[in-house]
């Protein structure tokens, strides 16, 4: 969900954050869209509005699209205009079951926009009031204290980096933040020194477990603790990787039990990466025609459901099996996406 330069490196992330102007237009407080701020209890989960059950993405150029991981297919909303984004570049997004999308700007600015038409409002958040710095990954999980319809809002924050001394580049740690009551954030954990100078994005299952996809070489996906941001698996996605030195775009969103990532090298068009639960990846759209920048899809989000046994005709009797074998020794159990293959790169076409 967010597009960042890999190379640039600040010698303090605070002056990094204190360089950044003021967006050109005042941020008005408004109520979000739905009402969803005022009206939430914690932990009482909303009924989905209509649409919650498909992914949407957000473009570099500020348009909004809606895919359907059904048909594989992005039909374009419109163009956002958010409060306060002035010239900044969206960079992250994250939908709620109410259908928000909550937009991220790399000034700073926190949207709400419709799934339906696009239009856009200030959200109540000051993600500058707690020093986090402007740049961050999103995503909603169902948590006790979540007062979003019933869920919390994570932000991932870019790792700090400063230079010693000696010259050699130090890279720090990502923060894990968390928005309770669409107002507030506050700090959750500090991610672990295995994820030390990595940036990810997020995502949640309407079970609760939040996942991020990591850069890297090559990239990864974790489960993250929502409480403490200590990492419970890590998985590395084989052939997914950056192909220039300047970094690029990367967004996904968990459906069902699967994982759609949307990445590509800055200034290309982004691929659609597929990863089932049973370990298959695959690059099913090898061409967006769009560089994704930000990727969203509420835990309403479900895969298209499959024949089912009432839809199918009787079986015929059959007669009585013999008795079954004595059962095999149980096989070792596997771990998350343990099948998962290795993947050369996608060819992409000439334009």
């Amino acid at each position: 969900m967010r597009s960042w330069l890999l190379l640039a490196v600040a010698a303090l992330a605070g002056c990094a954050r204190g360089a950044l102007a003021p967006p050109s237009t005042s941020v008005a407080e408004a109520d979000p869209i739905h009402d969803t701020i005022g009206e939430f209890r914690r932990s009482e989960r909303i009924a989905c509005a209509e649409g919650t059950d498909l992914v949407y993405v957000v473009s570099r150029d500020g348009s909004l699209h809606s895919f359907d991981p059904s048909e594989l297919r992005f039909r374009r909303i419109g163009r956002l205009e958010c409060p306060g984004a002035g010239r900044s570049l969206p960079q992250s997004m994250a939908v709620d079951r109410s259908g928000q999308a909550w937009v991220g700007y790399d000034n700073g600015v926190l949207g709400l926009a419709s799934i339906t038409n696009a239009d856009c409002v200030a959200s109540r958040v000051n993600v500058r009031s707690v020093n986090i710095g402007t740049r961050f990954g999103m995503g909603f999980a169902p948590t006790a204290e979540g007062a979003i319809g019933g869920e919390t809002l994570f932000l991932s924050t870019e790792p700090a980096f400063g230079r010693l001394p000696d010259g050699r580049v130090a890279r720090g740690t990502s923060l894990l933040v968390r928005i309770d009551d669409g107002v507030h954030p506050r700090l959750a954990g500090t991610f672990p020194a295995e994820l030390r100078g990595l940036t990810g994005e997020l995502s949640s299952r309407s079970d609760g477990k939040l996942f991020a996809f990591l850069t890297g070489d090559p990239f990864s996906l974790a489960e993250i603790d929502p409480s403490t941001a200590n990492v419970r698996w890590q998985k590395p996605l084989d052939g997914m990787r950056f192909s220039r030195s300047g970094g690029g775009s990367w967004a996904f969103a968990a459906v069902g039990s699967a994982f759609y990532f949307f990445w590509a090298d800055r200034g290309g068009a982004s691929v659609v990466t597929r990863l089932s639960d049973d370990g298959t990846l695959e690059h099913v759209i090898k061409d967006a025609g769009m560089e994704i920048v930000g990727a969203g899809a509420s835990t309403c989000a479900t895969s298209k459901p499959s024949t089912t046994a009432s839809a199918l005709p009787p079986a015929p009797p059959v007669e009585e099996p013999p008795p079954a074998p004595p059962p095999a020794a149980a096989a070792p159990a596997a771990t998350p996406f343990s099948k998962l293959p290795r993947l050369p790169p996608p060819t992409r076409r000439r334009r």
